[in-house]
């Protein structure tokens, strides 16, 4: 069966070598180049105006992409090419089962995506070290996290295994594109954008106004306390003391509505690893929900 596997897949497989070369000399290139570069960039300001803050800003925006890719050409092919051709009749009839000709697939297809994740991950936070020290971001931001650890491995395995199944369940490799992308795409905007920053309770730091600076960690908020301890959002602030900053200098405005000091909450960088276990954990239930789900269907989706 991993000879037939290799046979169906094997433009896919080595498209996906491709993405991985492609990227590897890109991102080693570009790492090349900073070390090299004579021009200072000690802040994230300066690496933003020179040559390398397109480097760095596009190459983690794509990269934050490229898992759907790899899941897309493995995956969405896997299945749906074979049921629509009708070319599994040909191992279904020579006594091999559903369950084998499903099981090989599937584990072939993910061990390649994976493999191409991992050296990926690897190359990327190689590759960016030396700018994401300068730049002086936190490991928790968006960009960083989604593009190294284990993570990036955890959203191929998604989009492989849910274009797979939906490649399966809809017989069409075309349907199975548009399902993954659109259903990677959400769970994304989920985790990253609603769920990761509350996978524990963030942490409180008070101090004086103007004074609370976070060092090693993701600020998620801002905001004033009054004598009472009670909170006060930055924007009710400003709204309630319009006036009095056009003669006053904030902290006597502040002081005029009791604000006493100042609060911000934040998300410690030493949280890395147990964020990236917890997002893991939770692409890795979703994406063995949808290979049960394929499983399940196989006798009536999957016609001998």
């Amino acid at each position: 069966m991993t000879w037939l596997v290799w046979r169906r897949q094997r433009v896919a497989f080595l498209l996906v070598v491709a993405v991985v070369l492609v990227w590897v000399v890109v991102l080693t290139s570009g790492r090349q180049a900073y070390l090299a570069a004579p021009e200072p960039t000690d802040d994230f300001i300066a690496l933003g105006m020179t040559r390398f803050g397109p480097f760095w800003g596009f190459g983690h925006s794509f990269l934050l992409i490229t898992p759907l890719l790899l899941g897309l050409l493995t995956g969405a092919g896997l299945f749906s090419r074979d049921v629509e051709q009708q070319t599994h009749l040909f191992v279904l009839t020579h006594g091999v089962s559903r369950r084998r000709w499903w099981t090989s697939g599937v584990l072939i297809g993910c061990g390649v995506v994976l493999i191409a994740a991992a050296v990926l991950s690897a190359v990327a936070s190689w590759a960016f070290a030396p700018l994401d020290v300068d730049a002086g971001e936190s490991v928790l931001s968006p960009a960083k996290f989604g593009v190294s650890g284990i993570v990036p491995l955890a959203y191929t395995l998604f989009a492989f295994a849910l274009a797979a199944a939906a490649g399966l369940l809809t017989r069409s490799a075309l349907a199975a594109v548009v399902i993954t992308v659109v259903g990677y795409a959400a769970v994304m905007i989920v985790l990253a954008g609603y769920l990761r920053v509350d996978y524990l309770p963030p942490m409180v730091v008070r101090g004086p106004i103007g004074g609370v600076e976070v060092v090693g960690g993701l600020q998620l908020n801002t905001s004033y306390v009054d004598g009472s301890g009670a909170e006060i959002g930055l924007e009710e602030a400003f709204r309630t003391l319009r006036g009095c900053y056009e003669t006053h200098d904030s902290r006597t405005c502040l002081a005029q509505i009791g604000i006493t000091e100042e609060q911000v909450t934040f998300q410690p960088d030493d949280r890395y690893w147990a964020f990236q276990a917890i997002e893991s954990t939770i692409l890795l239930l979703l994406s063995a929900a949808v290979l049960v789900v394929s499983a399940m269907r196989l006798r009536k989706d999957v016609p001998v």
